[in-house]
């Protein structure tokens, strides 16, 4: 026998059902809240989001973390999905099963720029790398650490010199923690460049022998 939506009257054999209710009833009864807009600040030239006070990637993973993080409710998991529309889909428990619901949301992109682009675009640097060596080693290791810095700082110059390449990198924290990872050894110096608020500031140059 066909059960009745006490909502709106609909047959189970014209609509599929959650517990007693329509889908579309059930749908309507979840409380979840979900923002009408979603407005991500993204960096224009590298394309990198605003979370926090911090830059992460602007991948689909992220984008879905900051947007469920605006959402209350009552809910299993849920999935952010972009294309063709921004929608999120959560999963609602119904005994022991679920149902999928999906909620509409617009994004909105808010266009910025991020430190390290700033810092680009400035020529800030906080520490060189001069790589010495051979010179085919030196350009293997120019790219790794191109690459390895590309996440969390900017070479803001490279300086192409007979005795090797100089790397001006905007920060030093992130500097020294890419060569160890890539297990590159170096010496360091540090250079008095400036005060800032009773604080000595330094620029760091590391020397790496390929």
């Amino acid at each position: 026998m066909d059960k009745v939506c006490p909502g709106c009257g609909v047959e189970s054999s014209k609509k599929k059902f959650a517990g007693e209710f329509c889908i579309d009833c059930f749908s309507a009864r979840v409380k979840l809240e979900v923002p009408r807009v979603a407005t991500i600040t993204q960096c224009r030239s590298c394309g990198r989001i605003k979370e926090g006070n911090a830059w992460v990637a602007g991948n689909e993973r992220n984008i879905e973390k900051f947007v469920l993080a605006k959402v209350k409710g009552k809910f299993s998991n849920a999935r952010v999905e972009l294309e063709p529309a921004p929608k999120i889909i959560f999963l609602v428990d119904i005994g022991d099963s679920f149902v999928e619901i999906a909620r509409n949301f617009e994004l909105r992109r808010d266009g910025g720029t991020c430190t390290d682009c700033g810092r680009k675009a400035g020529g800030y640097f906080e520490a060189i790398i001069q790589l010495r060596g051979d010179f085919e080693k030196i350009a293997r290791a120019q790219g790794k650490l191109e690459r390895k810095l590309g996440g969390g700082a900017a070479i803001t110059r490279v300086e192409e010199l007979r005795e090797g390449v100089d790397l001006y990198v905007s920060s030093k924290k992130a500097t020294g923690l890419a060569l160890s990872e890539l297990g590159l050894g170096f010496t360091t110096s540090n250079k008095l460049f400036g005060v800032r608020d009773g604080q000595r500031i330094y620029r760091t140059t590391f020397c790496v022998r390929v």
